[in-house]
């Protein structure tokens, strides 16, 4: 989201919104509160190196 939408840019307002767009949308799927999807956000600014699942990153490997 933060790469696609905001273009890697700290657009808080832009992003806030964004956040609570989703959470209304995803409200049936346990765990999709907007303080967790700006969790997810901070750990993603954080943490940028992990793009992939640990599945994926198995794919990868036993090719």
């Amino acid at each position: 989201m933060v790469e696609f939408e905001q273009h890697g840019e700290d657009r808080a307002s832009y992003g806030n919104a964004i956040l609570k767009n989703l959470a209304v949308k995803l409200i049936h799927i346990k765990g999709m509160s907007m303080s967790n999807l700006k969790l997810v956000r901070q750990f993603y600014q954080i943490y940028p190196e992990i793009g992939q699942t640990l599945s994926d990153q198995f794919d990868q490997l036993s090719c």
